[in-house]
C-alpha cells in the first residue's frame, strides 16, 4: 500500500500525497535538481498540516540540464541503474526528458527487484509576468519480498528469505504509475503573484505478498491556487500566502481480492477464486492562510492559520450487503513560530502549532476483528457456524452512526465494526 508517512510530498509544489497515502515509485531521484525538506509546520504553506511537515521534489527542467546525459552506476548484490537524459533552453521555451532502468538482486534471498521509467517536463514563459509547465512522469516497478525473520533466524543467516514468503514467491508489482500535471504562474502585480496547478495520478498496484493477490487502482485528482503578495508593515518586509489545495480521490479506486495460494479459509478454493471487491474514495481540502513579518535583518516572525475537510469511505461491493464505512469531518491547525537566520547556511526555527492527519481510505477497512460469517461461496465458514449480525458505521464530524449492514471483510476472514 502507499506509505502513510506522516507528512505530504509534493512534486514542483504540485500534491503526490492522496487520500491512500504516499507511493514511492515515482520519486526517482536522477529526476530532481533538488528537495526542500519543510519540517513540521514550515510545510504550512504548502497546505501540509500532518506533523511531518513537507517534502518537495524539484524537478530537473531543460534550464538546468545538459543537452545529453548520460549516467551509469553500479554496486554490490547485483545493483545497476542507468539513464539517458536531454535538455535545452530554446528561447523562451525549454524541455527535459530522462529515461531510466535499474535493477538489483538484493542482500537477502528473494530481494530483489527492478524498475524503468521516463519523466518529462516542458516550460514556456509567455512573458516575464507569465509562464508556465507542463509534467509527465511514468514508472513501473517490481520487488520480490524476503518476509521477515526471527531473532534466531536473523542471527543464524541474516540473509536468508522468509519460508512462506519464498514458497508462495511473494512479490509486490507497480505495474505503471502515472503524473501528469501543469503549474502556470502570473505576476500581475510587482508585489503579487498567482500560482495555480492542477495534477492527475494514477498508481495501481499488484499485492502478491499473502496468500491472497490485492489488485490495487488508485486513482485522483489534485488543484492547488496560491495568492502570495508582498509588503511594508510598518517598515518591515512581510510576504502573506493565501492558498487552495484539494485532491479527489476518482471513482474507480479500490481493489479486488482473489485466492493465490489457497490456505486456512480458502483451503477448499481454487487459485484466482474472487473473494471481495471494495473501494477506497476520499478527498481532502485545505484552506490555509500564512505570514511571515521580517522583525529584523536576520529574524522573521511566522503564523498561519487553516482549516481542513477531509472525506473517507469504503464500500465492500462483493459480496453483497458487505457495508459500508465512511466519514468525514472538518478540522483546523495553526502555527506561530520565529525563524533566525545566523548566516546563509545555518538558521535556527521553533514553532508553535496544531497539526492535522486524517486517516488513510485503506485503513478503514484493517482495523476490525475478523469474524466468520455463513454465507454462500468462498467465506462459507465452518457448518452450523452464525455470527452476529455486524453493524455499518458512519463518522459525521468524528461520531459514529450505526445501522445493521452486511459484513466487511479482512483477507479472507468478513469483518465487523468493533461495537
Amino acid at each position: 500500500m502507499p506509505t502513510p508517512l506522516g507528512c505530504t510530498e509534493t512534486f514542483d509544489g504540485l500534491p503526490l500525497t492522496g487520500p491512500g497515502g504516499t507511493p514511492y515509485e515515482l520519486k526517482e531521484p536522477l529526476w530532481a535538481s533538488g528537495v526542500e525538506v519543510l519540517r513540521g509546520a514550515n510545510g504550512f504553506d504548502r497546505g501540509a498540516l500532518a506533523l511531518g511537515g513537507a517534502v518537495n521534489y524539484i524537478s530537473r527542467t531543460g534550464q538546468d540540464a545538459p543537452l545529453l546525459g548520460v549516467h551509469y552506476e553500479a554496486g554490490s548484490h547485483g545493483y545497476a541503474k542507468r539513464e539517458i537524459s536531454s535538455g535545452q533552453l530554446l528561447g523562451d521555451a525549454d524541455y527535459f526528458i530522462s529515461l531510466t532502468d535499474s535493477a538489483s538482486d538484493g542482500e537477502r534471498d528473494h530481494s530483489g527487484g527492478s524498475g524503468q521509467g521516463v519523466a518529462a517536463n516542458v516550460g514556456y514563459r509567455f512573458s516575464p509576468e507569465l509562464e508556465t509547465r507542463f509534467y509527465f512522469r511514468y514508472r513501473e516497478t517490481g520487488n520480490d519480498m524476503p518476509g521477515n525473520l526471527t531473532r534466531a533466524q536473523l542471527e543464524h543467516n541474516p540473509h536468508a528469505a522468509n519460508a512462506g514468503y519464498l514458497a508462495r514467491d511473494a512479490k509486490r508489482i507497480e505495474p505503471g504509475s502515472t503524473w501528469l500535471a501543469n503549474k502556470t504562474t502570473w505576476r500581475f502585480a510587482d508585489n503579487q503573484r498567482l500560482e495555480a496547478g492542477l495534477a492527475y495520478h494514477d498508481y495501481p498496484m499488484d499485492l502478491r505478498e499473502g496468500t491472497n493477490r490485492i489488485k490495487v487502482a488508485y486513482t485522483d485528482v489534485s488543484a492547488v491556487l496560491n495568492y502570495v503578495r508582498d509588503d511594508q508593515f510598518a517598515g518591515h518586509a512581510s510576504q502573506t500566502t493565501l492558498g487552495l489545495r484539494t485532491t479527489q480521490a476518482m471513482p474507480n479506486s479500490g481493489a479486488s481480492e482473489y485466492v493465490r495460494t489457497p490456505a486456512g479459509n480458502t483451503a477448499g478454493y481454487a487459485p484466482g477464486t474472487t473473494t471481495r471487491h471494495y473501494s477506497y474514495l476520499g478527498s481532502d481540502s485545505v484552506l490555509h492562510l500564512g505570514n511571515e513579518l521580517q522583525l529584523a535583518d536576520d529574524l522573521w516572525l511566522t503564523s498561519g492559520i487553516a482549516a481542513i475537510y477531509t472525506r473517507r469511505q469504503s464500500d465492500v461491493t462483493y459480496p453483497q450487503g458487505g457495508g459500508t464505512v465512511s466519514q468525514h469531518a472538518w478540522d483546523y491547525a495553526a502555527r506561530l513560530g520565529l525563524r533566525w537566520q545566523l548566516n546563509p547556511s545555518l538558521e535556527l526555527y521553533g514553532n508553535l502549532s496544531r497539526s492535522v492527519e486524517p486517516p488513510h481510505a485503506w485503513s478503514l477497512l484493517w482495523s476490525s476483528e475478523p469474524v466468520l460469517h455463513q454465507r454462500p461461496g468462498p467465506w462459507a465458514g465452518p457448518p452450523g457456524h452464525r455470527a452476529a449480525e455486524p453493524e455499518r458505521r458512519h463518522l459525521r464530524g468524528g461520531r459514529a452512526r450505526r445501522q445493521p449492514a452486511g459484513p466487511v471483510e479482512r483477507g479472507g476472514l468478513p469483518l465487523r465494526s468493533a461495537p
